[in-house]
């Protein structure tokens, strides 16, 4: 599909050069923090926290005693919530797992010495910590061999946060969308601008490991043996160990994020993008600025008279200034509708080629999340039609529907010689 040489993208162009490929920009978000997270020292601290996830969350007395730690340790309980599993499919709401299990480390390890090495026992109640077996002992230990590790508690899970913004937006409304691509740009920049000064942005992220690690006796007394074939792990020679893992994982991160922006984000999908700017909600919103000078120069052939653009486009915003925000459309199909192609043929023209621009497909895949919600163990075995009748109604739950005259129609459908008075009058 997407091969810009043999794919279905290449046979398009071929008969439409203006043609853009507009892979959703959602999924695209998540192929970089995904191709970023494919660095082996990030790979193996994922791994390492989803194996303690799964160990604590898959056995009610182990997660009890994570619980009665978190509980009694902790200075607010309130703000503590269980342990949380890695989102498997969306990268980008990873974050929030990662942030909550670093923030509960330090009872994570506790837990992990109660297990494994009989340790507290006097701190918490009998239950939870005695009647172990060597098979929860063994594992215990291994998973405190690598939680209590400095290459482990150095994590560059702080530098994804600059990506929950965007992740969030492009998951919205077009107004959302539109300021999202504005801060495809900033963030490009913000993570360039973090390769530039990593010497000291790297100071702060080690002093931060170093305190976590103090408190569960940890300390970076020495850096990883680097090997002259080793191809498998960071593998850059230090003289310290600040910067060993300063090259060796903050430098490679970044750079891959990079890379992978340049490279998913095409400048060309960005410019076609910014027609959504024509639509009257986000032209008349002074929170969001949208440029279209850019996609209307890319079509700029494709317009009946391109020379009257931009007193078109002054006439098309002055028309809906003084509208409420509630007549004004929301989306480029909704504002077609109320384009009149005689006095506005250009603006026209440009809203039609904006309603074939597919920027996310989160819309189409919130029916996926739904489904089970239509298709219960109690409906099993309905057909095709009526499981898709259900899914319209569920779709457009906020249009009135009036029942005398869904009668009628099905009366008229399936003619009966039963009677078919009004379900609402007696």
């Amino acid at each position: 599909m997407s091969s810009e040489n043999v794919g279905v993208q290449a046979l398009i162009k071929k008969d439409a050069p203006k043609a853009v490929y507009m892979h959703c920009n959602g999924h695209i978000l998540n192929l970089v923090i995904a191709r970023s997270c494919a660095l082996p020292v990030v790979r193996n601290m994922i791994d390492k926290m989803k194996s303690t996830i799964i160990f604590f969350t898959y056995s009610p007395k182990r997660e009890n005693l994570l619980v009665e730690v978190v509980t009694k340790d902790a200075h607010s309980t309130g703000q503590r919530k269980p342990l949380t599993d890695v989102c498997r499919t969306r990268w980008a709401e990873r974050h929030g797992a990662y942030n909550h299990f670093f923030s509960a480390f330090i009872f994570i390890v506790k837990a992990l010495e109660v297990i494994a090495l009989g340790l507290h026992t006097n701190d918490y109640s009998q239950d939870v910590t005695t009647g172990w077996q060597g098979k929860d002992k063994a594992e215990a230990n291994s998973l405190l061999s690598g939680l209590q590790n400095f290459g482990f508690i150095l994590t560059i899970y702080q530098l994804l946060s600059h990506l929950t913004g965007i992740t969030v937006k492009l998951q919205r409304t077009s107004v959302d969308i539109v300021e999202a691509f504005g801060m495809v740009d900033e963030v490009k920049n913000i993570y360039k601008e973090l390769r530039e000064t990593i010497e000291d942005d790297f100071n702060q992220i080690y002093e931060q490991a170093i305190r976590m690690a103090a408190q569960v006796n940890v300390q970076p007394t020495s850096q990883p043996r680097a090997a002259g074939r080793q191809t498998h792990r960071e593998n850059v020679p230090a003289e310290t160990v600040k910067d060993y893992y300063r090259r060796n994982m903050a430098i490679p991160f970044l750079d891959h994020v990079i890379l992978e922006f340049e490279f998913r984000f095409s400048p060309l999908s960005i410019t076609a993008s910014r027609l959504l700017g024509l639509i009257p909600s986000i032209q008349c919103n002074s929170d969001v600025t949208v440029d279209v000078s850019e996609a209307v120069q890319l079509y700029q052939n494709d317009l009946p008279s391109p020379e009257l653009i931009d007193q078109e486009l002054k006439r098309w915003k002055l028309r809906w200034r003084n509208k409420s925000s509630e007549e004004r459309p929301t989306s480029c199909a909704a504002a077609i509708k109320e384009c009149d192609v005689l006095i506005y043929p250009n603006v026209f023209k440009l809203l039609k080629i904006a309603c074939t621009l597919p920027v996310t497909s989160y819309e189409c895949e919130r029916s996926n999340s739904t489904l089970r919600r239509l298709n219960t163990f109690m409906r099993s075995s309905m057909g095709e039609d009526r499981l898709s009748s259900l899914a319209l109604i569920h779709t457009h739950y906020d249009m009135a529907v009036n029942l005398d005259e869904a009668v009628n129609i099905f009366s008229k459908l399936f003619p009966r010689r039963l009677e078919l008075t009004s379900v609402l009058i007696p």
